[in-house]
């Protein structure tokens, strides 16, 4: 399950981080900037009573995108969100519903520097790993030796 190859940088970050650096102005009591909403701002959308599926995807994400820094109340919500959505009859809608919740989750946690992996990797990988691990139930290092299995 390692797709890191070559030395890159995530499609999506610097839009991400533009989008918390304007927000953030909100914050500084130096600036008059207008808000602009950040679900990756954990000051605005502070940490949820963490449920043990989220505890397991966080664990498995940190070691899939180790750039990533901390996430939000609003990262947790979008990502039971996700799994709800997953849990529906495959269609072409559900599975859109899905690309753009994956989209979502991304985008609602803050990352130290740009992930060397691209969006469409991280969510390739993380569809593979929320089908090895039924949705978090199972623990990363038995969805892991699933993962493996099934690819011999």
């Amino acid at each position: 399950m390692n797709v890191r190859k070559r030395k890159k940088t995530s499609d999506r970050y610097e839009s991400w981080k533009e989008r918390a650096r304007k927000h953030d102005l909100y914050h500084d009591p130096e600036t008059t900037i207008q808000w602009k909403e950040d679900y990756s701002c954990k000051e605005c959308h502070p940490y949820m009573v963490t449920n043990r599926r989220f505890r397991r995807f966080w664990k498995w994400y940190r070691n899939l995108v180790p750039e990533v820094k901390e996430y939000t109340g609003k990262t947790e919500e979008i990502f039971m969100e996700l799994l709800e959505s997953v849990e529906k009859e495959q269609s072409d809608e559900r599975d859109n519903k899905i690309k753009g919740k994956i989209g979502k989750l991304l985008g609602r946690m803050r990352y130290d520097i740009s992930p060397e992996l691209t969006e469409k990797e991280i969510r390739k990988e993380l569809i593979i790993m929320i089908a090895a691990s039924n949705s978090f139930e199972r623990s990363v290092k038995k969805a892991k030796e699933i993962y493996e299995e099934y690819l011999e």
